[in-house]
């Protein structure tokens, strides 16, 4: 005879032959049958699976407390429970260590402190030392303004406001303008609107006019015109000298460049005009050609020599020279009665 161990409800008993048919119980009234329940003693109105077991019930000793939730957190991290170390003050890799794959002292990403980055600007390099974050310049750069947003704004190399450091401000003259090359400051005239510095003196700029008479088209080149007035004008090769108006009775009768050399007024082979020569044996007075004792006393071409000098008592042996009352000119003398 064989023995055979039923349940009934929560007890086990032993008994002979075959189980007795029993209504399925249900102790913990959380819908799974007894002989099918793995924790038949769930609290009530606990949610469970169809088993019998809670939900929630990570380490299946019928309950779901805090030692669930640890290692359901755990669990979440991987199969292992563990994740690759990040920096955020906690331990993720889970070997007892804290953030120890950073270095706070020198990582751009975490400078000082985890998620510190260090930002670059332009013509910057970013750099964490000693957990401050700072910037390094490309060569021929600097910071110097001071701001870092800006990054290393400064070019050295042609920056007329920082030419080779910071702060060396290329001065201005004149007529001129200011420049950096290659970290060195530098001045030029302003060549297109006609100055130069023609007495190699900075502090006056460029003081030369380049139209002016003084200085025609180049430094020292003097526009120099007998008798007339000197004129710095532009031509087909450039600014160049023209002798401008002669003088009153002078005539330019050959080279323009020289002047008036001419007195047409007094040469009797240029009288009153270049080429314009006077008669043998007479003089050439203000333009006109007289004959012996006549003179051009009112100055007008066009009157010719109006005085007789001999006999004229206003204009007695020469223009303007009046004998006294009662006297007569004679033969260019004045003579009394």
């Amino acid at each position: 005879m064989f023995a055979r161990t039923c349940r009934l409800g929560a007890v086990l008993v032993i008994i002979g032959f075959a189980c007795p048919t029993v209504i399925a119980a249900d102790m913990d009234a959380d819908g799974v049958p007894d002989e099918m329940d793995v924790c038949w003693n769930t609290a009530p109105g606990s949610i469970v699976n169809a088993v019998g077991r809670p939900l929630g019930d990570v380490d299946e000793d019928c309950d779901v407390d805090l030692a669930d939730f640890a290692i359901f957190a755990h669990n979440l991290t991987g199969p292992a429970g563990c994740i690759p170390e990040v920096c955020d003050g906690a331990d993720n890799d889970c070997d007892g260590l804290i953030d120890e794959t950073f270095d706070l002292l020198t990582d751009l990403n975490n400078c000082g402190s985890c998620g510190l980055v260090c930002p670059s600007g332009p013509h910057a390099t970013a750099s964490c030392a000693a957990g401050t974050c700072g910037f390094a310049c490309a060569p021929g750069y600097e910071n110097c303004d001071g701001d870092p947003q800006n990054g290393c704004e400064a070019h050295l190399v042609d920056d007329v406001m920082n030419c080779g450091a910071c702060g060396n401000v290329c001065p201005t003259y004149p007529n001129g303008d200011a420049a950096c090359r290659n970290s060195t400051c530098e001045f030029s005239c302003n060549w297109i609107e006609g100055w130069d510095d023609c007495n190699d003196d900075l502090s006056d700029g460029c003081e030369a006019n380049l139209s002016s008479t003084d200085h025609c088209g180049e430094c020292g080149y003097v526009c120099n015109c007998e008798h007339a007035t000197p004129v710095c004008e532009e031509g087909p090769m450039g600014l160049r000298c023209r002798c401008g108006d002669c003088d009153y009775g002078w005539m330019n009768c050959g080279y323009p460049e020289e002047g008036c050399w001419w007195h047409v007024a007094s040469d009797p082979n240029n009288c009153g005009f270049c080429g314009t020569p006077c008669a043998p044996g007479q003089t050439c007075d203000m333009g006109a050609c007289c004959d012996p004792g006549f003179k051009n006393c009112d100055g007008f071409m066009l009157t010719d020599c109006e005085v007789n000098i001999l006999t004229d008592p206003n204009n007695c042996g020469a223009c303007g020279s009046p004998c006294d009352p009662g006297q007569t000119c004679v033969n260019g003398s004045c003579v009394d009665p």
